[in-house]
């Protein structure tokens, strides 16, 4: 095979789009606790359950919704323990809980507040040409289960920019565009997330291996104003280890314009891809929070060699 073919196999379209993800989570989350009225006041449910869990099932009952959990544990009033299967993190763990008794309804409850699946905005850092796609560089959302996952991807509209500052994350405020559906999210990696375009377009760009990265100039490809755009940076430290580790990279935005809009790295700008010498080398992943001028990236093998 000749070199300009074999250097063609490694390209990729270039991302930069700002998208919605929603991941479904196979059950439900717990997001926080709450107080239940009982016959001796005020309590807060005793159990292994802790805020990120995901409740698969009770009982051997799958659960889906809020609903299912109150109707599950209520089935069967002269019980007062369940059998609890969670997802925390890459872990399935089963333990017994004793819900508590409200005193106005004589139901049973947790006490918990949940919610079905985990959304957010994130940027496509690449797609491949038969429509696979990497993005964010770091996995979603906190207690979102690691591995294969059913999520959707979404166009998504601008809705303005919060500038980051010393000691508190910016963030890219948009709106999803739920009838401008782009594709399927299929698996939650510690390095990305990973799934299907329908329609994958673009500019074709090589990949970079871990060893041409070098300290010095690049840029990134973002689209925080709805426009997809360039902005100059300075990549200031190379971790050249192949520990798949998504802080791979040490860059700092030097571009006056997107320090204008918002104060450097924000939250939405993970997956934006990072560019040097006209090769793809990574993705931002991170924000220094004491200098948000600041980040963490990931250099692009470890997405592009996911498993």
């Amino acid at each position: 095979m000749a070199l300009k073919e074999r250097e063609d196999e490694r390209k990729v379209f270039l991302g930069g789009e700002t998208v919605g993800f929603e991941l479904g989570l196979n059950g439900v989350m717990v997001v926080s606790f709450s107080e239940v009225d009982t016959d001796v006041g005020l309590a807060t449910l005793k159990s292994p359950l802790k805020e990120g869990d995901i409740i698969c099932s009770i009982d051997g009952n799958s659960v889906t919704c809020a609903e299912d959990v109150v109707k599950i544990l209520n089935e069967d009033k002269s019980q007062k323990s369940f059998d609890f299967c969670v997802i925390r993190g890459s872990e399935k763990l089963s333990f017994t809980v004793n819900p508590l008794i409200d005193r106005v309804s004589g139901e049973y409850r947790l006490g918990i507040n949940v919610r079905c699946d985990v959304c957010g905005l994130g940027t496509v850092t690449f797609i491949r040409r038969d429509g696979r796609f990497g993005a964010l560089g770091h996995p979603v959302g906190l207690g979102a289960p690691l591995g294969k996952v059913d999520g959707k991807v979404y166009g998504c509209r601008i809705l303005g920019v919060e500038k980051g500052e010393r000691g508190k994350a910016g963030s890219i405020k948009g709106a999803f565009k739920k009838k401008n559906e782009l594709g399927i999210v299929s698996e939650n990696l510690l390095c990305g997330i990973f799934g299907r375009m329908d329609s994958p377009s673009g500019t074709l760009f090589s990949v970079a291996n871990r060893d041409e990265v070098k300290c010095g100039r690049g840029m990134i490809c973002a689209s925080v104003n709805g426009k997809k755009q360039f902005y100059d940076i300075e990549i200031v430290k190379v971790n050249y280890q192949n520990d798949g580790s998504e802080k791979g990279l040490v860059i700092k935005v030097t571009d006056s314009r997107l320090i204008a809009l918002t104060g450097g790295i924000v939250q939405g700008m993970s997956g934006s891809p990072i560019i040097q010498n006209d090769k793809i080398v990574g993705a931002v992943t991170h924000v220094f929070i004491n200098n948000p001028l600041r980040g963490y990236g990931i250099c692009i093998d470890n997405m592009l060699n996911a498993k």
